[in-house]
């Protein structure tokens, strides 16, 4: 007996981590990303939500920020790496017949405008402040590699204001104490010490270098010792989130953008995995609203910020804490609504569906078994039928959409599609008797008087043929 799982790739079982995407893979490669993306009426709504908020943020030079809501796997990442593809211009993103109006409406406010478009991924950093401030500073060095970098470290402002100490207390002095600071070696002498040459030569030293470092160590064991209180506040040396957005407006604007656009994923699912230290979802998660609060004045280029929200952060904590805690996130989070837009990807919403490898393929929105009932598998069913497997079958039989309505029902082309509606309809509902664990025999029995064999008996064969070239 042969199972139809031995001809089709069909996995066993489904997991939400099969669904994660990576926003940085899903950006670098935009064919893979448009290959395997289907755009829904509902989600053609959330694309022109998403630029109007960005073309409103320009238009008023205020920052502004939307979450994208949904439930887990969803599609949230997907749109945000359309987002981006469709504001640097791709033509392939912006030929999407669906996206079409869509882009119209928005090309005479767009078009001329340059984006700064951020990716950023939480998991794994201590604060706000180190993912999307270093993120930033780690990202523009990519694109702008011999472009000064924005004074986001609480080290810049220091080596900034260290310049004025020495002209206040004279060379000297300044030295004297800033060589205090140095390590005595076994026999009580100190290092090379501090003069002018190494304190300018470490001033213009990049970020990282140990003579920058070095400097920085000695300025704050002596003339700013108050100063790691503060450094460690603020994670990594940062200075605050709303001090160095203004910072990195400002960086972009030097560098010829309009606007900064931050793309925050896994940002709540990041708050989610500390829930148990209430301490630090208290302070994290309050940084959200800092987004968009600020004097325009001080972000000359806006600061639109899209972040991907699950639809009940519950559902990520479960059982395992008290309620008390396991509230925490989402409060912190609603004290932002007020302020912020909510895009949410509704039942209808379309997003990325993995490379069909085989008839059935695999889809987001369609899985082999414990389909979401949220999902509207069936909706997409149809586009993967019309965008891919009817196109398959035209091809085979060298057919046009034209000829298909007038061919006589023994006609090979009609038997074809009739056998992979079998399939599909046995993907959607697998739970459905006659279709459970589905045989070669059994969708021939199915479909019986459809398949016509020449030699009687052989109708099985015909079929296992079929199946084998179109896996």
């Amino acid at each position: 007996m042969t199972l139809l799982s031995e001809l089709i790739e069909i996995p066993e079982q489904v997991h939400k981590s099969d669904f994660v995407i990576s926003l940085a893979t899903a950006i670098e490669e935009p064919e893979r990303t448009m290959q395997d993306y289907v755009v829904t009426d509902q989600l053609a709504v959330c694309f022109d939500r998403a630029l109007s908020l960005v073309a409103t943020s320009l238009a008023d030079r205020r920052s502004k920020a939307a979450y994208l809501h949904a439930s887990f796997g969803a599609g949230k990442t997907a749109m945000m790496a359309m987002l981006d593809l469709l504001l640097r211009g791709d033509p392939t993103a912006r030929s999407v017949p669906e996206l079409g109006p869509v882009v119209a409406r928005y090309a005479s406010r767009l078009d001329s405008r340059r984006f700064l478009l951020v990716p950023y991924h939480f998991v794994g950093k201590n604060s706000m402040e180190q993912e999307i401030l270093g993120g930033y500073v780690e990202y523009v060095r990519k694109l702008h590699p011999d472009a000064p970098l924005p004074p986001v470290y609480v080290a810049d402002e220091m080596l900034e204001d260290a310049r004025a100490k020495r002209k206040e207390l004279g060379d000297e002095l300044f030295f004297q104490i800033l060589t205090e600071g140095e390590v005595a070696d076994a026999w009580g002498e100190y290092g090379e010490g501090w003069d002018l040459g190494r304190f300018e030569a470490a001033l213009d030293a990049a970020p990282g270098s140990a003579e920058r470092d070095q400097l920085v160590g000695a300025l704050l064991r002596t003339h700013y010792r108050a100063l790691p209180g503060q450094a460690r506040a603020t994670a990594e040396g940062f200075v605050p989130l709303d001090a160095g957005l203004d910072a990195i407006s400002r960086h972009a604007k030097g560098l010829g953008y309009d606007a900064v656009v931050l793309f925050l994923d896994e940002l709540v699912l990041w708050l989610a995995s500390r829930m148990g230290d209430v301490a630090f979802v208290s302070r994290e998660g309050s940084k959200v609203v800092r987004l968009v609060e600020a004097d325009a004045a001080n972000r000359p280029a806006p600061i639109v910020s899209f972040i991907a929200c699950q639809r009940d952060l519950r559902e990520l904590v479960g059982d395992s804490l008290p309620g008390a805690r396991s509230l925490t996130a989402v409060d912190v989070l609603q004290h932002s609504e007020g302020r912020f837009d909510t895009i949410t990807l509704g039942p209808a919403g379309g997003g990325p569906a993995h490379p069909p490898r085989g008839p059935l393929g695999r889809h987001q929105y369609g899985r082999r078994a414990a389909h979401r009932p949220d999902a509207h598998p069936f909706s997409l069913a149809r586009r993967f039928w019309s965008g891919r497997l009817l196109p398959m079958l035209l091809r085979d039989h060298g057919l046009d959409d034209d000829a298909v309505a007038n061919l006589p029902p023994a006609h090979p082309f009609v038997t074809d599609a009739r056998l992979v509606k079998s399939l599909l309809i046995a993907a959607l509902v697998p739970e459905v008797a006659p279709l459970r664990a589905l045989t070669v025999s059994r969708l021939t029995a199915l479909n019986s008087g459809v398949v016509r064999a020449f030699v009687p008996g052989t109708g099985r064969q015909q079929v296992l043929e079929r199946l084998r070239r179109w896996a």
